[in-house]
């Protein structure tokens, strides 16, 4: 047989392989489609009220209260991220069957659906138990996941992903100003620090403990806003760097709770920064630094007096609200002198 027809047949082949490929794949996204089934169509997450997740890392509990969801963790409460749990409720009362992976106990650890190695949720109105969900690890396809319910030996491949765990930091209310604050209702914002960063964000330890202290007032003239440095009239604030500092504290977030402050070095009568917001109507907003990890350079703890809670932080976020004075100021114009 000659090169070119040999050619001409291997191309063929492989054309063909090709073909049946791509047609396999449609074949098998139909499927996947048409078999596709909802696990609980009649459920109506809006009665959802108690949350309890359960895996390798521990237990949470995750209670609704009105219209706040609280984390409860070692028998302590703390205010929730209502938008991170009402999403895990519609990612696991929306969960779609693409097809029973298996119906022996024997393979609920490969599938990681077993009581050790599952996230174990539990979905309740009051005492009422809604869903009961071992939920395992991700399919091969990278788009599904193996679940199992309660008092079933059914292994489940979802049509979604279902990735969440029991760490606080997943559930807890991270934003430091809840709600939204109007630039007209601001008075002025309070800086006090004696950190020091590097470059890369990181405290600095050897250049910490020189004071950085300043007030930028702020007054509204004919309805337009005004910032001012206190006790220097004279400097003129740039409005972008401002503008810029505003958004850092109004969008300043967390990484996670300390649910055992006392087991940190902290000191809440000495705090190595403050930054404070005083509204009209006598409404205030300090965010303290009242401690720092010893063993990491790049972890503070942080609170709010008003609060009773105490959070990590990692550096070079809280950096961001303490920038140095001189970086807000407008630089002045360069004019150069004609020669008389």
């Amino acid at each position: 047989m000659e090169f070119k027809q040999k050619v001409i047949i291997f191309g063929s082949i492989i054309g063909g392989l090709i073909l049946l490929y791509i047609a396999g794949l449609v074949i098998s996204n139909a499927t996947f489609g048409a078999t596709t089934v909802a696990l609980f169509p009649e459920l109506d997450a809006g009665k959802i009220n108690l949350v309890t997740i359960t895996d390798k890392n521990g237990s949470i509990t995750l209670k609704k209260t009105g219209d706040q969801w609280n984390v409860v963790v070692q028998g302590k409460e703390f205010p929730g991220d209502n938008e991170e749990i009402e999403q895990l409720l519609k990612s696991v009362t929306s969960i779609k069957q693409n097809r029973i992976a298996s119906q022996l106990p024997d393979t609920w650890t490969q599938f990681e659906v077993d009581p050790v190695n599952a996230v174990h949720t539990v979905l309740s109105q009051d005492e009422n138990v809604l869903i009961d969900i071992y939920i395992g690890k991700s399919g091969s396809d990278g788009i599904s996941e193996y679940v199992r319910l309660n008092n079933s030996d059914e292994v489940i491949q979802t049509a979604d992903r279902i990735v969440f765990t029991s760490r606080t930091r997943e559930w807890a209310a991270k934003k430091f100003i809840q709600e939204q604050v109007a630039i007209n209702d601001l008075e002025a914002i309070s800086i006090r620090s004696t950190l020091a960063f590097d470059e890369t964000g990181n405290l600095d330890l050897a250049k910490m403990g020189t004071l950085t202290a300043y007030t930028i007032e702020h007054t509204r003239t004919e309805n337009r806003s005004k910032f001012t440095v206190a006790g220097d009239p004279s400097a003129t604030l740039s409005m972008d760097a401002v503008n810029q500092l505003l958004y850092a504290i109004y969008d300043f977030r967390t990484e996670d709770i300390l649910v055992n402050p006392d087991q940190y070095p902290i000191n809440t009568a000495m705090p190595l920064a403050t930054v404070s917001l005083k509204l009209k109507g006598g409404i205030n907003h300090t965010l303290s630094v009242v401690g720092r990890a010893k063993e990491n350079n790049s972890v503070l703890y942080i609170t709010d007096p008003a609060r009773p809670y105490f959070y990590t932080s990692m550096s070079w976020s809280f950096k961001k609200v303490v920038p140095p004075l001189s970086s807000l100021i407008q630089p002045k114009p360069f004019i150069i002198q004609q020669a008389q």
